[in-house]
């Protein structure tokens, strides 16, 4: 206002309550336009600019009420592109000069109109002579893409006002966009574009009440013009009066100032036909329940309305965390859902599939009691439906109130027991293969049951029972029926048994006439823990107890000394009643890889295939011992300032020397989990599993060759030769033994014997196939370019030349070769020899990388044209994806070799980080679960951008639907403890795997992600709030109360925070629960007090003597 330097404050004049002035006569539009460049001032305010004045719809000449503020202001002029374009006079204007409010038209001097025809550039600008002095003479700025901003989810809006041009960034819902200022602007929006409030026209509305034609027009009728002023009704539906107090004020609510004003502001800017678009999920959800009401039996209909319940909800939820009470809410809509369903439901497996769903939906809501009535309910269901069991049996492992060991066990029994009795029964092979998966799955689960309740002997001696009976005894006529009495007879004999030394097996003891001849000596007693024993009791008890359970990792004999304080180590037959069973010899060939899985994954190895149901089986999850230690380091990992990528640490896995490029994904998998591990912290022997594994090689098994072989490194590498030379001996035409051994004699430093065992090997396997023996040639290209030799080499070794006499290849040959390769590579796919044609794509791209000129990315001297090499990669990729070979292993084998190419590039001189984060993307997309990827693409990604790419792509694409596991969990929590992260970060990662609502995870019953997270919170206490430690061990053996080693926690990780009263209920829940307990407490107090009345007594005895 103009009197606010004034001492003596003056009334403010609200001019818009007076009458409306008469509308002036116009002017000439010629001259007026001259008037008002002249008066239009070089420079205007920005931050507070809005467009406040409007042209005319309608063709009436109002006056406009100028903006409050303080600056000048002039009649603005707007192009159109419909119709001619008029401009209006300035009514008013202020004149602050004097401290008074002016409130009649200023007039202006004339100026001479030959001034308009001449232009003085001040400036120099070099484009004059292109385009010439008349800026309106040229075409406005364009941008295609919806004038999309690299960074933002907004695009560039450019605001013109005669010759000033100003642009914002504007975002989905907006019309103005946001200042340049706002840094918020550049950063990625959880949010979602906030609701506008919308109302159609009540003439629009009349207008459809009665339509003149035969017809319903599905497009919306154009707004017409009219001359004369508007009804009063019309004008209280465009809003309140311009005069208006109102038109001053700031709506209620409003974000970011005319959110809600923004559609008729565009509706006056633009005068475009107005639609009115529907979400989309809204659109889907009222075209579902339309479906559903229509066709109530529509039982797909009604699963795929209660599936978009959850779209809605993550739709309407403000970030990654959604509130526990919007959870219960749309799972009580969609529990609402399913009793409709299930009233109209006909078919077994939609049924099944509707029970399935309430139950989970019923879990978030429903307290003990009734989840409790509604198991009683559907029993009948449950034994009928494998889904419904295993959702039965993860109830009664996690409700603590009611978990007792011996119930959940007599579950299992009885479960076995009900599909040995349905495999009896049928006929159809088909059905019969599904019922012994089921039943290799059952006994998977319940044998990690008893090893995770500490009764480590049973379960090891159940899988020595299963293994003997279906992989080392004899065939029998009816295998459905109970097991032999012969075998009774061998277990009890007790013989030497699967993975123990010089066992012989059950067949040979039936051939013999139950030759014991063999039998064992008795152990020596075991002299207990070593050590100063800890002053506190309760410490004190748990090192014994840990001591004795990890000696107790393998059932005992009869006649050792320890089993007289404790029984449990001595397993006899009884104790397997129900457990083992045989599986018929015409699908033991189609099961045995599925038996050997499930085996390797009871002891926490790698199984040799990564396509098990049991996968993403939060109960048969692998341990990461790399993890285990990263989490309980006190300090986080800090990387060094400045360039955020090349100064980094690598992966883990990339710190051996053999990766997936030429070794097999189980066979790396292994190598990085154990190799270095102390063995003595496994959770079996090691040595039982190496030699449970050679066993089988010997008798036949070769798929498992190689993974003994891997074995006998990680035990002893220098010992590798040995164990080599005797497996090739009885596989010599097995090219993956030379390959691994090639491999391990590498990574022990003997390079020049393992050129010689890959070159004899190209010469021996020539006649089984060419596929084969240019695998090996493409390793020894690959260990001869990882050790930096010479590129003639290497190219040597890709185009099959053994000898190093010519060490400069023309290039005449070396195109030839490549286009040799490319050849086979296609006659490989046209005969569908997939991994012949990938074996062919990776020699090609090895080759095209150290031969080829052309790069689009920076190179050194040391480095090859890596933009070459990944076009070979991406065009084979494509062929596989086009004919439905995208998600086997061979494609995934490939990218895994691409990943370590971009790797290795990087190591041996510059790159583009966006290109290797880019190609590391791609990856991703197409094997979204594929931890090597996600590692790599946490590397290259920048730590130093306002939103993070790695929480973005995990968010996007890999912590969704189905494929979430615990292994992608793991690498999100591993992406916070880096730079990137925090503390607070990391332990909001654990919440979000640990507490996550979504059931296509269950990460919450790893009992192994809780011991994690409750040793980070004790490591990291500092930076949490205080005592997080102690709630996240209650919260976590509220959730998995069978979990033995969880429950220990309190006794190691949390003893020195807890009291007497919280250690001695901890050890009454565990033996109230049922759970193992080698050494009693009472007695363990006992035996202590007397200890140190003994101790006394001897120190008074010594007193005395002095």
């Amino acid at each position: 206002m103009s009197g606010r330097d004034d001492k003596k404050p003056t009334v403010p004049k609200f001019s818009s309550f007076k009458p409306k002035p008469a509308e002036p006569t116009p002017a000439p539009a010629s001259s007026k336009t001259k008037e008002d460049d002249v008066k239009r001032p070089s420079h205007r305010p920005s931050k507070h600019h809005r467009h406040h004045h409007r042209s005319h719809r309608h063709g009436d000449k109002r006056s406009r009420t100028t903006s409050r503020s303080p600056s000048p202001k002039r009649a603005r002029t707007r192009e159109r592109s419909e119709g001619p374009t008029t401009r209006e006079p300035e009514v008013r204007r202020r004149d602050d000069l004097d401290g008074g409010r002016s409130h009649a038209a200023q007039q202006q001097p004339t100026k001479d109109l030959g001034s308009d025809f001449f232009i003085i550039d001040k400036r120099g600008d070099p484009m004059v002579r292109k385009f010439g002095v008349d800026r309106y003479k040229l075409l406005q700025f364009r941008r295609p893409n919806r004038e999309a901003v690299l960074g933002s989810d907004g695009y560039l809006y450019i605001h013109r006002d005669g010759p000033l041009e100003q642009f914002s960034i504007r975002r989905p819902g907006e019309f103005y966009g946001v200042s340049l200022r706002d840094k918020n602007a550049f950063r990625t929006r959880l949010r979602q574009v906030q609701p506008r409030m919308l109302r159609a026209s009540k003439r629009a509305v009349a207008e459809a009440d009665g339509p003149s034609e035969d017809f319903i027009s599905l497009r919306p009728p154009k707004r017409k013009k009219r001359g004369g002023r508007e009804s009063e009704e019309d004008e209280c539906e465009h809003g309140p009066d311009y005069r208006s107090i109102e038109g001053k004020a700031k709506a209620a609510g409003a974000s970011g100032g005319d959110t809600e004003l923004e559609s008729s502001a565009e509706e006056e800017e633009e005068e475009e036909d107005t639609v009115v678009e529907l979400d989309p999920l809204k659109e889907r959800s009222i075209e579902l329940t339309r479906r559903v009401k229509d066709k109530p039996d529509d039982i797909p209909a009604w699963i795929e309305l209660i599936n978009h319940q959850d779209l809605l909800m993550k739709a309407g939820g403000s970030g990654q965390d959604i509130p526990i009470d919007e959870v219960k809410s749309f799972a009580e809509i969609k529990l609402s859902m399913y009793e409709k369903a299930l009233a109209q439901v006909k078919n077994p497996f939609q049924k099944e599939q509707l029970l399935v769903g309430q139950v989970r939906e019923g879990a978030k809501v429903w307290d003990v009691p009734v989840q409790d009535a509604h198991w009683k309910k559907i029993q009948k269901e449950v034994d009928g439906s494998f889904l419904l069991w295993r959702l039965y049996l993860d109830y009664k492992l996690s409700n603590i109130a009611s978990f007792q060991y011996g119930t959940v066990k007599k579950i299992f029994l009885d479960r076995l027991a009900l599909l040995s009795g349905k495999v009896a029964e049928e006929v159809i092979r088909v059905k019969q293969k599904a019922l012994y998966s089921e039943l290799i799955y059952v006994f998977l689960r319940a044998t990690r049951f008893f090893y995770d309740c500490g009764y480590r002997e049973l379960s090891v001696a159940a899988w020595q029972a299963l293994l003997e009976l279906n992989l080392r005894g004899p065939e029998f006529p009816n295998p459905s029926g109970p097991v032999p009495e012969s075998f009774q007879t061998f277990w009890e004999s007790e013989v030497p048994r699967l993975g123990e030394p010089d066992a012989r097996g059950w067949n040979y003891f039936i051939t013999t006439n139950g030759d014991d001849s063999n039998v064992p000596e008795p152990a020596a007693p075991d002299p207990g823990p070593q050590g100063t024993p800890s002053r506190d009791a309760y410490k004190a008890w748990a090192v014994e107890e840990l001591y004795r359970s990890r000696r107790s990792r393998m059932p005992a004999r009869t006649l050792d000394e320890d089993n007289l304080e404790d029984p449990f180590r001595l397993i006899m037959y009884s104790d397997l009643e129900g457990l083992p069973f045989i599986i018929p010899g015409n699908l033991l060939a189609e099961l045995k890889g599925e038996l050997l899985d499930a085996y390797l994954t009871f002891c926490e190895f790698p199984p040799l295939s990564s396509k098990r149901a049991w996968k993403t089986d939060a109960h048969l999850s692998q341990r990461d011992f790399a993890f285990e230690h990263l989490v309980s380091h006190a300090e986080p990992r800090k990387y060094p300032e400045g360039d955020d990528s090349t100064t980094r640490s690598p992966p883990e896995f990339l710190k051996k020397a053999i990766t997936a490029a030429v070794a097999p994904k189980h066979i790396c998998s292994l190598l990085h989990s154990f190799k270095g591990v102390n063995k003595d912290e496994l959770p079996v022997e090691f040595s039982w599993v190496l030699l449970t594994l050679k066993t089988l090689v010997v008798a036949g098994y070769e798929e498992l060759a190689g993974y003994c072989l891997a074995l006998e490194w990680i035990a002893d590498a220098g010992s590798v030769r040995k164990a080599a030379r005797t497996l090739i001996k009885q596989y010599s035409q097995n090219i993956g033994l030379y390959n691994l051994y090639g491999l391990f004699e590498w990574a022990n430093g003997n390079f020049d014997l393992a050129k010689k065992v890959l070159s004899s090997a190209t010469q021996l396997s020539q006649p089984t196939g060419l596929e084969s023996t240019r695998q090996l040639w493409f390793t020894w290209a690959w260990i001869e370019f990882m050790n930096e030799a010479e590129t003639s080499t290497v190219l040597s070794r890709l185009c099959l030349i053994p000898d190093e006499g010519d060490s400069n290849l023309p290039l005449t040959f070396v195109l030839k070769k490549k286009q040799e390769l490319r050849m086979e590579s296609e006659n490989a796919f046209v005969r569908d020899d997939i991994y012949g044609f990938v074996v062919n794509a990776k020699l090609l791209a090895l080759a095209e990388y150290l031969s080829s000129d052309a790069s689009s990315e920076p190179k050194s001297e040391k480095q090859g044209s890596i933009s070459a090499a990944m076009d070979i990669i991406w065009k084979h990729s494509e062929r596989l994806l086009i004919h439905g070979h995208g998600e086997c292993s061979q494609h995934e084998e490939l990218l895994e070799f691409a990943s370590m190419l971009l790797y290795r590039h990087t190591t041996m001189g510059p790159y583009r980080r966006v290109y290797l984060s880019d190609q590391f993307r791609r990856c991703i997309q197409l094997f979204p679960t594929n931890v090597n990827f996600l590692a790599l693409f946490d590397w290259v990604a920048s730590t130093l951008r306002i939103d993070d790419e790695f929480r973005n792509v995990l968010n996007d694409q890999v912590l969704i639907g189905n494929q979430d596991s615990i292994a992608l969990r793991v690498c999100a929590i591993t992406h916070e403890l880096g730079a990137s992260g925090s503390t607070y970060s990391a332990a909001a990662a654990f919440s979000r795997a640990l507490f996550d609502t979504s059931e296509a995870v269950g990460s919450s019953s790893s009992a192994w992600l809780w011991m994690c997270y409750v040793r980070f919170c004790r490591a990291r206490a500092e930076g949490l709030p205080r005592d997080s430690a102690k709630r996240a061990y209650y919260r976590g053996v509220g959730r998995c109360p069978w979990a033995k080693g969880l429950a220990m926690e309190v006794f190691t990780t949390l003893v020195r925070g807890m009291t007497s009263a919280e250690l001695k209920a901890g050890y009454s829940s565990m033996e109230v629960k049922g759970l193992r307990i080698h050494v009693g407490m009472e007695e363990f107090m006992e035996r202590r007090k007397v200890e140190k009345e003994k101790e006394r007594e001897r120190q008074r005895h010594r007193e005395k003597g002095r």
